[in-house]
């Protein structure tokens, strides 16, 4: 995995296509059929990881990139 210095600067404003880059770029073949979601009420994470560390460690940078709460991690662990 990449160091935080990898990541992108969370004082801007970010995509969802954005989040989801960040996210494939670090875990690779970890995770397939990722998706992210951003609603009124937060971020919907879906599709499928490897483990539920790679679960955890996604919704975590997923909501320090976003300045947003994940409302619903629907990653699949398989």
């Amino acid at each position: 995995m990449s160091s935080s210095q990898d990541l992108p600067d969370n004082n801007q404003p970010v995509n969802s296509l954005q989040l989801e880059s960040v996210v494939l770029g670090f875990f690779k073949n970890r995770v397939r059929v990722f998706s992210v979601e951003i609603t009124d009420s937060g971020i919907i994470l879906r599709g499928h990881c490897d483990s539920f560390h790679t679960k955890q460690m996604i919704q975590e940078i997923v909501a320090k990139q976003s300045n947003l709460r994940v409302c619903s991690n629907a990653l699949i662990v398989d």
